[in-house]
């Protein structure tokens, strides 16, 4: 079974955080032989990583390695494989764009860039969009935590008075200035509590 770039990294992190392997395979969905290979940097992008580190060194950089957080390091891994920019990954992260660059870099990572005619233009921005906007408001449902499919997550406007567009459908292919602005407006909530959330306020209403 083929192992994302994602999941590669939060083995990783989770070595270095000095987990054995039986107590990161209880925490990440792989087989013992994959945790192995990626632990002994047997994956091309970790044998990328560790020539970009050297290459990063060599070349006299002065500014330290950046240090993401794991959410951070997870969504930027995701965002980068979306064909996102690196100004708008950390825009949504909060964190300086040359971190990500540089970040990127000494990971092996860089952007898909999309040049698939069987992908529509207009989809893959609304996707890049909604995943950005999800990173940006905390990645899972403000209620009950959930987080497993970003298509089953929904923006909630707090108050229906100051918003002026949807940040689905119609609305996702604005600019993402435009989209974010909207989007602080909102809260995060997964399709079933978005549900259970409009049902209530119009119990209120009635």
């Amino acid at each position: 079974m083929a192992t994302n770039t994602e999941t590669r990294l939060e083995i990783a992190r989770l070595r270095r955080g000095g987990l054995s392997y039986r107590e990161i395979r209880a925490r990440v969905p792989c087989s013992m032989g994959t945790i192995s290979k990626v632990c002994s940097g047997e994956f091309p992008e970790q044998r990328n990583s560790e020539m970009a580190r050297r290459a990063y060194l060599r070349n006299g950089n002065t500014r330290p390695a950046p240090e993401l957080s794991a959410y951070q390091e997870q969504w930027a891994a995701r965002l980068l494989s979306e064909g996102v920019y690196s100004t708008e990954i950390a825009d949504a992260l909060s964190v300086d764009v040359e971190d990500v660059r540089a970040w990127a870099h000494l990971q092996g990572l860089s952007r898909v860039k999309f040049g698939d005619a069987n992908s529509p233009a207009v989809a893959r921005r609304r996707r890049k969009l909604k995943l950005l906007l999800v990173a940006n408001l905390g990645g899972e449902c403000t209620s009950c935590g959930y987080s497993r499919c970003v298509d089953a997550l929904d923006f909630h406007h707090r108050d229906p008075a100051e918003k002026k567009f949807t940040l689905t459908g119609q609305g996702i292919t604005r600019s993402w200035e435009k989209m974010k602005a909207e989007a602080e407006k909102c809260v995060l909530v997964c399709a079933n509590c978005h549900r259970e959330l409009h049902a209530r306020l119009r119990r209120r209403d009635a």
